[in-house]
């Protein structure tokens, strides 16, 4: 979506050739709404939004016949809350090796099970702090 085309309007932008750090916003006017626009805006802001990293690590191990692998994800938030999952394959006795695979799978499934835990952590910290949905009389 772009600026507002009329003459009074502003587009208030990065510098060229740096990245938008933040997410434009309309400062006077109507938002969209879900089935159009519901109004003119007269100009547009820049809001700055702290850009942080999450960094995880993916140990990878091999039984000594190459048949399971195991990865382990661990990540430590910059509050040094520390989450880990693990995620196995098992090749088929029929396939032939290839350890990649097995990698790719076991992997794959640690992040999964992370990815999980991390929305479960987030769904509870929001309830904690909303409190109740309603009162009871």
């Amino acid at each position: 979506m772009g600026a507002p085309s009329s003459a009074a309007s502003s587009t208030v932008g990065p510098p060229p050739g740096e990245a938008l750090q933040g997410r434009v916003v309309p400062t006077t006017g109507w938002v969209p709404g879900p089935y159009g626009h519901r109004g003119m805006l007269d100009s547009w802001e820049v809001v700055r939004m702290e850009s942080k990293r999450w960094t995880v690590e993916i140990f990878v191990n091999e039984d000594d016949e190459d048949d399971v692998t195991t990865a382990t994800a661990v990540l430590y938030t910059p509050s040094g809350r520390r989450h880990e999952s693990v995620g196995r394959a098992r090749r088929n006795p029929a396939d032939r090796p290839v350890p990649e695979i097995g990698d790719e799978l076991a992997a794959g499934r640690a992040l999964a099970d992370l990815g999980s835990k991390l929305i479960g952590d987030g769904a509870e910290d929001v309830a904690q702090l909303a409190g109740p949905a309603y009162e009871s009389y």
